[in-house]
C-alpha cells in the first residue's frame, strides 16, 4: 500500500502477471544504472527493463551476441527483478534462439546498453 499525504491509503496498481529474473551485469553497468535510477527517481528495475525494450527495439542478432559476450566481464553476483509475463517469454524466446543462459543473455543487452 502507498500512503498519501492526506494519511489516506491507495492500492497499488496491478500491473498483470510478473516473473522474477535473476541476470548479471558488469560493475560499469551497475554504477551507470544506479546514477540513472537515482536521478530519475526510478527503480534500478525500470531501467533494465528501458534497457532491455530498446536494444530488442533495435534489433539483436547472434552477431551481436558474440561480440558482446567476448567484450563483456559480467559480475558474478545476480540482481533479482520482477518483469511482465510478456517480457519474461520474449526474453525466453530470444535466449532459446541464440543459445545463451537466461541470466548472461539478459545481462549482456542491459551491460551494453548502459556502457555503449
Amino acid at each position: 500500500m502507498i500512503k498519501r499525504k492526506e494519511g489516506k491509503i491507495m492500492p497499488r496498481l496491478n500491473r498483470g502477471k510478473t516473473k522474477r529474473l535473476s541476470i548479471r551485469i558488469s560493475d560499469k553497468a551497475k554504477k551507470r544504472i544506479n546514477n540513472a535510477a537515482e536521478n530519475l527517481s526510478v527503480s534500478r528495475a525500470s531501467m533494465i527493463m528501458y534497457a532491455l525494450g530498446e536494444q530488442f527495439e533495435n534489433g539483436i542478432t547472434q552477431e551481436k551476441m558474440l561480440t558482446l559476450e567476448s567484450k563483456i566481464v559480467l559480475e558474478d553476483d545476480h540482481l533479482a527483478i520482477s518483469v511482465p509475463e510478456h517480457l519474461s517469454e520474449k526474453i525466453e524466446q530470444h535466449r532459446k534462439d541464440f543459445d545463451f543462459k537466461k541470466n548472461i543473455f539478459v545481462g549482456l543487452l542491459v551491460s551494453d546498453y548502459f556502457e555503449a
